[in-house]
């Protein structure tokens, strides 16, 4: 199942791209943060996690008088390093982050089915830092749903998917990603598995949630 957007991610890794403080002028490090999330965006789409077309979107201030966010629909590999380029040409190199949004191939014993919202690749160019986060909203790579309810089955199809392509991108980037625990799952290095509480997985209402920030349901229990 998919979680809605606006609350914690199910899972989420930040692989840095450059030393802290980088002293770099702005479009040199646009430049280069984007090669190298060019270079990771082929490893999910290989996984069948990034499915074109694709909508890219720049965001570059947050508030009043920031401007719109900028998107841009790619249709084939091929056009994404370019129009990534000349998204944030347009915005002057400006700090902030770019996010690719697209289906998924998601797994299960009924079948395959593209699904949006299971893995979000994003590159964030800040005055201070710049790195990679991929994040998902999808439960299908733990053990049990976020109903608490079992799906080895499902687990088994999907996790090993997800665990080779964050390890492809920390290798198509030169820097290990990192983790924190998130409200629905516990993170050990590139695999996700089940909160506990009293012996048993936690479902959304142990974690504060009910039933209406599930988005997607499917695939349902085994």
């Amino acid at each position: 199942m998919i979680i809605a957007r606006g609350t914690d991610s199910v899972g989420s890794w930040h692989f840095p791209l450059e030393d802290a403080r980088s002293t770099a002028a702005p479009r040199e490090r646009w430049q280069r943060c984007l090669r190298l999330l060019v270079a990771a965006a082929p490893l999910a789409e290989a996984a069948e996690l990034i499915v074109y077309p694709v909508q890219a979107v720049l965001v570059t201030g947050r508030g009043a008088g920031a401007p719109p966010p900028l998107v841009v629909h790619v249709g084939t590999p091929e056009e994404l390093g370019p129009a990534l380029e000349a998204m944030v040409a347009q915005r002057e190199f400006a700090f902030g982050d770019i996010e690719l949004q697209a289906e998924s191939v998601i797994c299960a014993p009924p079948g395959r089915r593209r699904i949006s919202g299971a893995f979000e690749l994003e590159c964030n160019v800040l005055g201070y830092d710049a790195y990679l986060t991929v994040s998902t909203r999808a439960d299908v790579w733990l053990p049990f749903d976020l109903l608490a309810r079992p799906q080895p089955k499902v687990s088994r199809m999907n996790a090993p998917r997800l665990q080779s392509t964050l390890a492809g991108i920390a290798l198509a980037v030169g820097a290990a990603g990192f983790a924190e625990d998130t409200r629905f799952a516990l993170v050990d290095e590139y695999a996700l598995r089940n909160r506990e509480i009293q012996g048993g997985a936690l479902d959304l209402q142990d974690m504060g949630y009910d039933e209406s920030w599930i988005i997607e349901r499917w695939p349902e229990p085994e």
